[in-house]
């Protein structure tokens, strides 16, 4: 052993370990000999024979400190260890001529970004400034209620947004776009692979470097803004005391003035800290975002610039490249975040290129909604080995997709060829709150819901709280006035960190509970509508799965986690695999089989249906419907009281006027009549 010791220590620090099992540690204390000898070797030594498993872990600690201390070789990052490998016969990606040019493309690509990712977004993607700007236009209904000429309203809209479009043209795709499309366009697969990967990572660091003090002070500036409404909330309470003296009341007043001046100001800089987060925020969906914009902008050009436009880069390419990674496994973008739009061409152009490739496939659509950070996009990545963006905070941006193939051996039997993986962003993000944008949330909500054969809402905790339930109204409210979209989506209800799933009654009331909230607003919507003939709960918009079978009705959960140290939950592996099998029972009893040519026109369909219907995406819940279109109602009763009222007087003063002389002086003279 003294030998092995030796030679061991010549190349790396060594930490002995004995453990008080068999005969082992009272010969080697007894032996002086040993004893020195391993002292010499300079090995740490740790008797557990006489330690509690505490005391074991703090000397442990303390010689890893001790011996690190006396590390004399340079360290070694994970990027320098490739050499290493290499000289020891380990093959790493680096090592491939691919990876390395890919690598060296992507640096070339991302040159100015680690400097000012804020200064080189706009140069390198100039096209999305505009397109949030084409966007407010295409989702402006303020025409709607124009009192002059509607046909002349929508003239200059579509004006309005052809000039948008036009000025996209005169900017053009810029010099870091150029060189990602022609990287892509003249390469291999592998290497197309290769050079996303290494976009990802350099932006993550990015990312990772720029952003986090922004979301430090992000959250310090949230934390002041929630103790300042605590404090206007305290005051209020106090003034609302009838005894209180005058001096001290009018103090309170003061005091109100101040802190309300104060939230005021704090959420003034929070939103100003949300748009420097947007702005410096940048990752690959931005640069397929912008290919997104090239096309939409140049595809439908006139045929005299045809010519002109194929000598710099062709149109027609560039939703094909989409499509291909597509298929290799990236996720594609098919609602922008930023601009709160589906850019349909753009959609519509890649799937006609993966149509092109796979043929029309016959799929089906699973989504997921629910709360920020309510493990969305983990559960997803568990359950069918996708790659969507997790962590703490807003990760996904918008709506994505992913096309997973079904194995050929299981084709016939589940009657699909491929399964549509669609991840939402995180409904009711903290940083919204000071935005102005109060739609969105209701808009994305919908928009997956109608979109899915199988959404799986879900919902963090015992039960729905009021963000998700007042989201889930809306939905049901816009579905119901959607006259022209005729679905029939089905929900799987999941509810994540459940402490025990093993507590039967106590979840199946907490379901209970959901199911009568979300029945209560599917009534109370449709009765606004005056179809509450048809829609008398929830299930009636949108199938919940196996509602007759309460115990199937919503799948438990637990946490992944157990603590920040721990080892992943095993539970919630079992847990997500009962569900996967649930759900592909439930694609195999589907008897609405769509191609892929339908899930295309099913985005247009409902998109267009979202777009119009501008009615209730602006409230919070049906409750607020209901009690805006109460005033609605009593305002016009009044407004028609008024009015008749109005044209009552004004017919007896004309009939006054007839019926009395007119006197009409001219030249100084009274002429009677």
């Amino acid at each position: 052993m003294l030998v092995q010791l030796n030679a061991i220590t010549r190349k790396s620090q060594v930490l002995l370990i004995l453990s008080s099992n068999g005969t082992l540690v009272p010969r080697w204390k007894e032996d002086e000999y040993v004893v020195n000898s391993i002292r010499a070797t300079g090995v740490g030594v740790i008797d557990t024979s006489q330690l509690s498993q505490i005391d074991v872990c703090e000397n442990i600690c303390d010689q890893i400190k001790r011996l690190l201390k006396e590390v004399k070789t340079p360290p070694v990052n994970l990027h320098n260890t490739s050499s290493y490998c290499a000289n020891h016969g380990i093959v790493v990606d680096i090592s491939f001529q691919d990876c390395s040019k890919a690598k060296q493309a992507a640096l070339n690509i991302l040159q100015a970004c680690k400097d000012d990712p804020k200064e080189y977004k706009p140069k390198a993607l100039p096209l999305q400034v505009k397109w949030q700007k084409w966007s407010q236009l295409d989702k402006d209904r303020s025409w709607k209620g124009a009192q002059g000429n509607v046909e002349k309203e929508l003239a200059m809209l579509h004006k309005a947004k052809t000039a948008v479009r036009q000025q996209q043209r005169d900017i053009g795709m810029s010099n870091e776009m150029r060189l990602l499309y022609e990287e892509l366009l003249s390469s291999t697969s592998d290497y197309k692979q290769f050079l996303v990967f290494w976009l990802q990572h350099f932006l993550n660091e990015v990312s990772i470097e720029n952003l986090r003090p922004v979301l430090d002070e992000m959250k310090a500036t949230r934390d002041e803004l929630r103790e300042t409404a605590a404090k206007v909330t305290n005051v209020q309470r106090r003034l609302s005391v009838s005894s209180i003296p005058a001096q001290e009341k009018r103090a309170l007043q003061d005091d109100v003035r101040k802190w309300k001046s104060k939230e005021s100001e704090l959420q003034q800089s929070l939103l100003e800290k949300t748009k420097t987060f947007d702005a410096s925020s940048l990752g690959f969906e931005h640069f397929v975002r912008e290919f997104g914009q090239i096309y939409e902008c140049f595809h439908n050009t006139e045929k005299r610039n045809q010519q002109n436009i194929r000598k710099r880069f062709d149109v027609k390419l560039i939703p094909q490249m989409a499509a291909e990674m597509l298929l290799s496994g990236h996720p594609l973008e098919i609602f922008d975040g930023d601009a709160c739009h589906v850019p349909i061409k753009w959609v519509k152009g890649i799937l006609a290129a993966v149509r092109g490739i796979i043929g029309d496939a016959s799929v089906y659509v699973i989504s997921v909604i629910g709360i920020q950070s309510s493990g969305k996009s983990t559960l997803l990545n568990s359950m069918f080995g996708v790659r969507f963006a997790v962590s703490a905070g807003r990760c996904t941006r918008g709506v994505f997709m992913q096309l997973l193939p079904i194995a050929d051996s299981l084709k016939e039997e589940i009657g699909r060829d491929y399964i549509v993986v669609i991840d939402t962003e995180g409904l009711k993000a903290p940083e919204k709150a000071v935005t102005e944008r109060k739609s969105e949330d209701n808009e994305l909500a919908t928009f997956a819901l109608c979109l899915s054969d199988m959404t799986l809402i879900n919902i963090g905790g015992q039960t729905v709280g009021e963000d998700l339930s007042n989201i889930l109204q809306i939905s049901a409210h816009a579905f119901i006035r959607m006259k022209e979209v005729h679905l029939r989506s089905s929900c799987y209800l999941i509810q994540q960190f459940v402490a025990d799933v093993t507590a039967q009654y106590r979840n199946q009331s907490s379901t209970q509970s959901i199911l009568q909230k979300l029945d209560q607003a599917v009534i109370t919507a449709a009765t606004e509508e005056r179809k509450e003939d048809q829609y008398r709960q929830f299930s009636d918009c949108f199938n919940i799965v196996n509602i007759d079978n309460k115990e199937d009705n919503v799948q438990y959960i637990p946490s992944l986690w157990r603590g920040s140290m721990s080892s992943p939950n095993h539970d919630y592996s079992e847990t997500v695999l009962k569900l996967k099998s649930a759900l592909l029972r439930e694609v195999k009893d589907s008897t609405r089989p769509q191609k892929l040519s339908d899930f295309e026109e099913r985005i247009s369909s409902v998109w267009n249906a979202v777009k119009q219907e501008d009615f209730v995406f602006n409230f919070r819940n049906t409750t607020e419907i209901s009690q805006y279109n109460t005033f609605s109602q009593m305002f016009k009763r009044q407004q028609l009281r008024l009015n008749r009222e109005m044209m009552k007087w004004e017919l007896e003063a004309k009939q006054q006027i007839r019926n009395s002389t007119v006197r009409i002086l001219k030249d100084g003279k009274e002429l009677y009549y």
